[in-house]
């Protein structure tokens, strides 16, 4: 009997960990697709320093027709620090407190959550088990906007640094490195050695000595 009992737990430990292991044959590709939209995002709001809502929706748009994401579509949530409406064009003569974007060096965060569909089948009835992952990418904004106001505080990235692009070399993230003037020293008149006449008289040339004519 004792024995009869030990097959059956045998059997239910190997069926469970059987079906965890085929779960988890899934999960690996559902979680990188998440961590590579993820990236996808990152590199979008790097470009223009904030993301578009038209640039979500696309993402989460296909994100909910993959297996895995859509049996939990209501629960995907997309995020990020900097989010606009329009394009960049579109805010350049808006207030500045109206911008959806900073400027280059400021630090954006995106990140996706979803939930994994766990399912585990026991004697015919398969039961899930929702898994909320959660995948965040931080990234710095590489766009200069020449319509943001002069001299930017970044505290995140430099600690302190103020960019002002009337300052030569004040701008950490310049691309072109400001080559600095040099003056010559200033020589002290008294230091320099002028020439003196010379006593010796000069050489001057002496006519040529008259030859007689012949006979």
């Amino acid at each position: 009997m004792a024995g009869f009992a030990k097959a059956i737990l045998v059997s239910l430990l190997v069926t469970v960990a059987f079906l965890i292991f085929s779960n988890f044959i899934f999960f690996f590709p559902w979680y990188m697709t998440m961590m590579y939209e993820t990236f996808h995002l990152s590199l979008a709001s790097a470009q223009n320093n904030y993301l578009q809502k038209s640039e979500i929706a696309a993402i989460r748009s296909k994100l909910e027709k993959q297996p895995g994401f859509k049996d939990y579509k209501d629960d995907l949530v997309i995020s990020c620090t900097r989010i606009g409406d329009h394009e960049p064009e579109y805010y350049k003569d808006k207030p500045d407190s109206e911008k959806p974007y900073k400027q280059r060096g400021e630090q954006i965060e995106v990140s996706i959550k979803a939930v994994y569909p766990f399912k585990l089948k026991i004697a015919g009835t398969e039961k899930k088990i929702p898994l909320e992952m959660n995948f965040s990418l931080k990234t710095t904004g590489l766009r200069y906007y020449k319509d943001l106001e002069q001299g930017i505080y970044d505290g995140d990235i430099d600690d302190g640094v103020i960019i002002d692009p009337s300052v030569p070399g004040s701008d950490p993230y310049a691309t072109e490195v400001p080559v600095p003037t040099v003056t010559p020293p200033a020589i002290d008149p008294g230091l320099v050695e002028t020439p003196t006449p010379s006593s010796e008289p000069s050489a001057t040339p002496t006519a040529g000595i008259p030859i007689p004519a012949g006979p």
